[in-house]
């Protein structure tokens, strides 16, 4: 984790990441910043937020979050309703590892937002359920259907047909997967549902043995 705030604080001093060493009163500045994030560390995890915006930021900030966990929650779920997509956008990815039942109504905000992006990694942050400490008590099954069938990206499409397969055995998944193999076309969704399907059949199977 302490290269992570040594990065963040490279980034936050408008040095770029790739240019070390660094020397004199840079360096003095660097160590400076690093010793006050991580001094932070059991505290706010707000400033982190906006610099999921840029990629220079997203690449120390995310791994701070992912890794503060619970820790930084309420501030993630503040970000899913930031004016700036990308930062809506990798706020709703750290809920994959990190959502409570807290994160339900908020996710599922997600899953219309105007950024197909955003879309695909609430369908991805709902539908893995093994990544989290706790289940989210939620309808994941209508929620990813509803995604697969009538989203407007492919991509969200393609990544819900997939989730499907990671659910427990449901009558809703299967028929939707079929319907989606008789309709479709498009190669790489008719692959995911194709995968999906024999999972939710194997589930199936394993019930009745």
């Amino acid at each position: 984790m302490i290269g992570s705030f040594i990065a963040l604080a490279v980034t936050m001093t408008g040095n770029n990441l790739q240019t070390p060493p660094y020397k004199g009163l840079e360096l003095i500045h660097i160590i400076r910043l690093t010793i006050i994030m991580w001094r932070d560390l059991m505290g706010d995890y707000k400033r982190y937020i906006p610099l999921l915006a840029t990629k220079e930021g997203w690449q120390a900030a995310y791994a701070i979050l992912d890794q503060a966990g619970k820790l930084a929650l309420d501030d993630i779920l503040e970000g899913l309703e930031n004016q700036n997509w990308k930062i809506r956008k990798w706020c709703t990815a750290l809920l994959d590892h990190n959502a409570d039942q807290r994160s339900i109504d908020p996710l599922v905000t997600r899953l219309t937002d105007s950024y197909a992006d955003v879309r695909r990694h609430a369908v991805h942050s709902i539908g893995c359920q093994s990544c989290k400490d706790e289940s989210l008590c939620m309808d994941i099954i209508a929620l990813l259907i509803e995604r697969a069938m009538k989203d407007t990206s492919i991509a969200v499409r393609r990544s819900a047909a997939h989730m499907l397969g990671n659910q427990p055995y449901d009558m809703r998944a299967l028929e939707a997967l079929e319907n989606i193999l008789n309709k479709e076309k498009d190669r790489k969704l008719l692959f995911n549902a194709t995968w999906s399907l024999k999972q939710q059949k194997t589930r199936l199977l394993d019930q009745t043995l």
